[in-house]
């Protein structure tokens, strides 16, 4: 369609199947005097590598627009500079070939009501490079395929909900940098991808989960995710190779697990500025040998209880920047592993109880640095450790149980210790080598 066209659709649907040509919708105008029916366009063709383009245009009316191009041909709305487009109504974007699907490529277009894209075929997908306004409600749907959502130097805006299901069988990875929306009630779902990397987004949802990535870095850098219900991040229990998930400087509102299913690390707030906040209650699992890096850059804030649990022999380094926990807190670990909770330099505020169950099956360190509770009303149990070391704490708790170590020193130093119940502390029988209690 040339530039300066205008088409009445008046409820009727049109196929566009380019053979051995471009399919090139520029400059026209699409009107529909029917609204009882939306434009249905439908874009074929695209062998020999011919594109469908798709630019400058004003649509008035719902549109639903079908892509079925094949042999390499791909689609492209709005992939030059000056050639955004406006649309006056609901979009859906069906894609049911594997083309290349590009929106909002080099120019910022408008959605005047809700976009909703759908892809059933495993393909690439890049959408809003150069950002996109979207006044209603935005929805995306896809079973694979590497994805790319936004970009950093380009805001998009949603007036509405947010709906994302992508659920793939690690044929993809998957990013979204800058959206933004307004309206809470949509449910964000990304599983089973080559990675996953969220920036500088703010969302608001019903509920979060993202599970199973593998095989590329999980990233969560500079977002603001806002969930009514609750937040789930986790990788796959094959995820190796280095791997590690990276939590800097976001905020979370609302109930958040982190679970570590793999021998990847978890990085939370491990630099300088990558504090996070949590608004809500924290649980942090790991499943594996991964190791758990814990507000060691920055000093994180849980304004919530604050639960850390290890199902399985590994390094848990928590608190190496101090933190803020409004809640309770809670460590759990019965296998072994070494263990480090806080640091001199940095104290840990907790304004709940402190509980802590350590009953070592695999012999390690196990030391507690500058933790300052609140609230007396729980214990701490501790066993079969190489050594340990309480230094500098405050702690108010109903019991303290050292039981066990060996191999290394016993180190109380400098700490208050308020128990309702009882303190003890005892060695193993075949402690020796001068590994002395002081």
């Amino acid at each position: 369609m040339a530039s300066g066209s205008q088409l009445d659709f008046n409820g009727y649907s049109l196929t566009l199947n380019g053979v051995g040509a471009y399919n090139l919708i520029t400059g026209a105008t699409l009107n529909n005097s029917n609204s009882s029916n939306p434009i249905n366009l439908t874009i074929m063709g695209g062998d020999g590598g011919y594109h469908a383009f798709f630019r400058r245009n004003i649509v008035n009316g719902n549109l639903i627009l079908n892509i079925s191009m094949t042999g390499g041909g791909n689609f492209y709305e709005a992939n030059d500079p000056g050639t955004a487009n406006q649309y006056n109504g609901n979009v859906t974007v069906n894609v049911s070939t594997d083309t290349y699907l590009s929106m909002c490529g080099a120019s910022h277009s408008t959605f005047n009501g809700d976009l909703s894209i759908i892809r059933t075929i495993v393909a690439p997908t890049s959408l809003f490079a150069a950002g996109a306004t979207i006044s209603g409600n935005f929805s995306f749907s896809n079973s694979g395929g590497n994805t790319d959502i936004g970009n950093l130097s380009n805001r998009t805006t949603i007036g509405g909900t947010i709906n994302l299901n992508a659920n793939y069988d690690y044929n993809g990875y998957f990013r979204l940098h800058r959206l933004l929306n307004q309206t809470t009630g949509g449910n964000f779902t990304v599983s089973n991808t080559n990675g996953f990397e969220m920036q500088q987004d703010t969302l608001k949802v019903a509920s979060y989960n993202v599970s199973g990535y593998k095989d590329g870095y999980g990233l969560w850098f500079n977002n603001k995710i806002e969930s009514t219900s609750y937040l789930k991040l986790a990788d796959a229990s094959t995820n190796s190779g280095g791997w590690h998930a990276y939590l800097r400087s976001n905020i979370f509102t609302g109930a958040i697990e982190i679970h570590i299913n793999g021998v990847n690390a978890l990085m939370e707030a491990d630099n300088a500025g990558g504090a996070n906040q949590f608004n809500g209650n924290t649980t942090i699992t790991s499943n594996n040998s991964g190791t758990l890096f814990i507000s060691t850059g920055d000093k994180s804030i849980f304004n919530g209880n604050l639960t850390i649990v290890r199902n399985a022999e590994g390094y848990t380094r928590a608190f190496g920047a101090g933190a803020s926990i409004g809640g309770n807190f809670s460590y759990s670990n019965n296998y072994g592993g070494q263990t480090a909770l806080g640091e001199t330099a940095s104290p840990t505020n907790i304004a709940g109880t402190v509980q802590m169950q350590a009953l070592y099956a695999v012999q390690n360190s196990f030391i507690i640095r500058r933790l300052i509770n609140a609230t007396n009303g729980a214990g701490i149990e501790i066993r079969n450790t190489v050594g340990f070391e309480l230094s500098n704490d405050s702690l108010k708790i109903s019991s303290l149980h050292i039981s066990k170590y060996k191999n290394g020193y016993g180190l109380l130093f400098n700490s208050k210790i308020e128990a309702n119940t009882d303190i003890t502390i005892g060695d193993d029988s075949v402690n020796d080598g001068g590994y002395h209690t002081y």
